[in-house]
């Protein structure tokens, strides 16, 4: 089930002022207040994903917290040569806990100490996921809150996925940027949160990393545990590469029903599907003795391999066009089971043709949406979220001051 991500620190920050004046808390106290709610959501993340049930896990490491005092500012700063581990805060809890370049090594510092490590742990791609879980998408890097896997979804409906590799070799700079270092926590938290469904693994991986990469000790460690050997429809073992495995995993995740695939994507993918099994949709040969014949086994199971394929194309496509996909795949499954049907082999032929007709029908109503939006909507409100986005801490910008006088020249002639 989805989740909403504004939790619980998240709202208390944004209604800070309001709350410390109804109830007359002292701004030092409300900070360590705030404090200790982030530090405890950032605790249970932790000892989620590190349950430390590995044997010969080093001793989890303490952390202890400096608040500044009345006459004191210091800087934020981590002391990993104290015992416990040393966290100096500055004034005001808004001040650090939702700045990227504080904000991300004192989580890791958190997931680090969970491990026993005095060092940063070399899995820097799971701090991400955890930022991710805990924080409304964009705080940290002053985008709208879109909530969920916007900048995934946007990909993921044409069938793209960023290098997995890349993914998981991710260094502190990485998200030290704007967009594109949001769009990786998402990219980190839906492989975490595959890699979570088995307890330990994550622990299991952070130990690997510490003496290779991430991606070599994910191969070895997380991808045959989560991907293992399995039989398909002809008997012979399955293979698949670590990255289409990773494409997969998303798109069943993200993509469904009411968030489907591009029409484009989907229509590849089928043409891709029957592609494979036009050359045996036809009648089987007679026996010798002129007999009816049947279809061999390597044909039965690719026109069942088809037949999976569709139905699982079918989950990421709109109704009309699963419909389609869920009518063609029963008629593949007709035709193997009765292939002397006279009316088998021409049902499916038909079936075939309706699924492209839903697709064509599907994109020249989208177009058409696209076409009255420019008609009928201001330009004004059809690029405001846009806008705002871009302009929260950049509105001095040269190119955002022409772009709002263009749009104010055109939202008056509208």
């Amino acid at each position: 089930m989805k989740t909403f991500r504004c939790t619980i620190p998240f709202l208390l920050v944004l209604a800070a002022p309001l709350l410390n004046a109804q109830i007359g808390l002292p701004q030092e106290e409300a900070d360590k207040y705030h404090t200790n709610l982030l530090v405890s959501r950032i605790r249970q993340q932790t000892a989620r994903i590190v349950p430390r049930k590995t044997i010969g896990l080093p001793r989890e490491l303490s952390i202890r917290i400096q608040y500044p005092g009345q006459n004191e500012n210091p800087d934020f700063s981590i002391k990993l040569n104290r015992t416990p581990l040393l966290v100096v805060l500055p004034h005001n809890f808004s001040s650090w806990a939702f700045k990227k370049e504080y904000i991300i090594p004192f989580v890791h510092t958190y997931l680090s100490a969970r491990t026993g490590s005095r060092l940063p742990v070399n899995s820097i791609w799971i701090t991400g996921a955890i930022l991710h879980d805990i924080y409304e998408p964009g705080a940290l890097y002053g985008t709208a809150g879109y909530g969920n896997t916007p900048y995934a979804r946007a990909l993921l409906a044409h069938g793209i996925a960023p290098d997995l590799k890349t993914i998981l070799n991710t260094s502190f700079s990485d998200f030290y940027g704007l967009s594109s270092s949001s769009a990786r926590m998402e990219w980190c938290a839906l492989l975490l949160k595959k890699v979570s469904v088995k307890e330990n693994l994550a622990e299991l991986l952070i130990r690997q990393s510490m003496r290779s990469s991430n991606a070599d000790a994910f191969e070895k460690t997380v991808f045959p545990a989560l991907n293992p050997p399995k039989k398909n429809a002809a008997g012979s073992t399955g293979t698949i590469s670590m990255q289409d495995w990773f494409l997969q995993i998303c798109m069943d995740d993200v993509l469904g029903r009411g968030i489907p695939a591009a029409c484009p994507w989907i229509e590849m993918q089928f043409t891709e599907i029957m592609a494979q099994i036009h050359p045996i949709l036809k009648a089987p040969k007679k026996n010798p003795d002129n007999t009816p014949g049947n279809f061999s086994e390597e044909e039965i199971a690719a026109m069942t391999r088809a037949e999976q394929k569709l139905n699982q194309l079918g989950l990421k496509s709109t109704e009309q066009i699963a419909l389609k996909l869920f009518r063609c795949a029963r008629s593949i499954r007709n035709f193997k089971l009765s292939p002397h049907n006279l009316e088998s082999l021409p049902a499916l032929k038909q079936d075939e043709q309706a699924v492209y007709t839903a697709l064509s029908e599907r994109v020249a109503l989208e177009a058409r949406l696209r076409s009255a939006e420019k008609t009928l909507l201001p330009p004004g409100s059809r690029w405001a979220l846009t806008m705002k986005a871009i302009a929260r801490k950049n509105a001095d910008l040269p190119l955002l001051s022409r772009a709002n006088s263009l749009l104010d020249h055109f939202e008056k002639e509208f």
